[in-house]
């Protein structure tokens, strides 16, 4: 019994002094950390607190005094830069020491075998490949069916108002961006804003909605990922359905094309022809999984992302009617030069609108941090400190817009902050709803662009103001922050004389 005992409290002892030495990572490191506790680390505020407000109270403990700050999810040392001429070097300056983006590598799981998890390698040999499809003139080509989709939105939105004058903004804008998406990127016609039954808009909510895994259990599954495998336990962050829509999704449209040589000069077309090229070993350089995958990689960020950054934009703008005004002056000036005719050009003019889209993107960001893993041992210029290679490193975006100190009164939407003339006055990283660098989003121009037609579309024919189902959204703090809107938007919408 007593050697029983001995052995128990042997082994408490060795799980006690293990446990002390992983918490004290980031002092051994000289680099400030949150107070953790010496057998729990962070997990503490892991379960009380989304892992953002954490980001936000580092950032607003230590921003200034320290360049990076630690803390602990779970056993994982994670680094938080907090100095933008560092969050530069990483993204940009230093990128080949940062060029992996996600400490997440499971291609098992369909909806995370894409460009936006591959490791550096495999990223880098793809990445220009994927690229060419979101050249200045394929965007261009794309215009006319981004114009022929804000037309039906105008329509849809005219059929709706014999019914009532409260009107679902985020409906709206997500039948919009499925079918842009759906038309550029996939090849296929959705027919969401004809309000016909359409796959597309069904499976848009569960490609991007919330799924069943509470924050800490997501957090788990990211850090422990590859133990969860090794013991024969499946994990994926989307339910089945969306690698059975996907993968069906391939075999009905990708083969075809590839069996009758099709070319609509999409996503498609240049996943058919990176099928038919070989690697070393001559096999596909792309599995089918891999293109299913990045099927629903480029449905998912084209169809979320832009439908928010309309929908939050019409809500600024109905909460401040005298900017509505001011941009919709803008508009019409712009649409008289162009025989009243909206077209490519017309749309590369709205400098003001421009403004208020990058508004809104910094008040709402798809994303609350960047993620990159160090590739090398990085020494942080100007200190001792190293940061070793494989530590998962967060640059916090929401905490860097919401910066007094960059951005006074962060709180107001004031689209005059991105005059051209105040923004060369910031730091380059002080804006990162996109990202930056080599791995920033690389759909920027084709969101931009769907998202400048349906406000034009939407603001030369229709007046936005609240109504009240806006309450729930007026209380919306965002403090509770999430990559989802937390209510749908409902604005009254009123048809304008002539």
């Amino acid at each position: 019994m007593a050697v029983w005992l001995y052995g128990v409290l042997l082994l408490l002892s060795v799980l006690f002094y293990l446990l002390y030495r992983k918490f004290h990572y980031w002092q051994q490191k000289d680099i400030r950390t949150w107070q953790v506790n010496p057998l729990m680390g962070n997990l503490r505020q892991l379960d009380t607190m989304h892992h953002t407000d954490i980001l936000a109270e580092l950032y607003q403990r230590y921003k200034g005094k320290e360049c990076v700050a630690g803390f602990y999810i779970f056993t994982q040392p994670v680094a938080v830069l907090l100095d933008l001429d560092l969050i530069k070097a990483a993204l940009v300056k230093d990128f080949n020491e940062f060029s992996d983006r996600f400490a997440y590598q499971n291609n098992k799981d369909l909806t995370a075998d894409n460009l936006f998890f591959w490791e550096s390698q495999k990223w880098r040999s793809l990445r220009g490949k994927f690229s060419t499809i979101f050249t200045p003139a394929k965007i261009k080509y794309m215009y006319n069916t981004i114009n022929a989709a804000a037309m039906q939105m105008k329509d849809s939105v005219a059929t709706c108002l014999e019914k009532s004058d409260i009107l679902n903004i985020t409906d709206l804008s997500g039948r919009f961006t499925t079918d842009v998406i759906a038309n550029c990127i996939l090849g296929c016609e959705s027919h969401s804003l004809k309000f016909q039954p359409s796959e597309f808009h069904n499976i848009a909510p569960v490609t991007t909605g919330a799924t069943d895994f509470n924050i800490r259990w997501k957090l788990f599954v990211e850090t422990y990922v590859h133990i969860i495998e090794s013991m024969g336990i499946h994990v994926t962050f989307f339910p089945k359905e969306l690698e059975q829509f996907y993968m069906n999704l391939l075999k009905n449209n990708f083969i075809e094309r590839e069996k009758m040589n099709i070319r609509r000069q999409d996503l498609l077309d240049l996943l058919v022809d990176l099928r038919k090229l070989q690697d070393e070993n001559g096999n596909p350089i792309l599995t089918h999984n891999e293109i299913a995958s990045n099927l629903f990689l480029f449905f998912a960020a084209g169809y979320e992302s832009s439908a928010n950054t309309i929908c939050n934009s019409l809500w600024e703008l109905a909460r401040h009617p005298e900017l509505q005004d001011h941009v919709r002056h803008e508009i019409q000036s712009v649409l008289e030069e162009h025989n009243n005719v909206l077209s490519y050009e017309a749309c590369m003019k709205m400098t003001y609108l421009d403004q208020i889209i990058s508004e809104t993107n910094r008040l709402y960001p798809i994303f609350s941090y960047l993620e990159r893993l160090t590739t090398v041992d990085y020494k942080i210029p100007n200190t001792k400190q190293v940061l070793e290679k494989g530590t998962r490193i967060l640059i916090p975006i929401r905490s860097i817009h919401y910066d007094p100190d960059i951005y006074p009164n962060p709180e107001e939407f004031r689209p005059e902050r991105f005059d051209p003339a105040e923004v060369k006055q910031r730091h380059p990283q002080s804006y990162l709803a996109f990202g930056d660098g080599p791995r920033n989003c690389i759909g920027i121009r084709l969101g931009r662009l769907q998202v400048t037609t349906a406000m034009v579309a939407m603001l030369s024919n229709y007046k936005f103001s609240l109504c009240d189902r806006t309450i729930e959204r007026a209380e919306y703090s965002k403090h509770t922050f999430a990559l989802k809107n937390l209510h749908d938007i409902w604005l009254r919408v009123e048809k304008l004389e002539g």
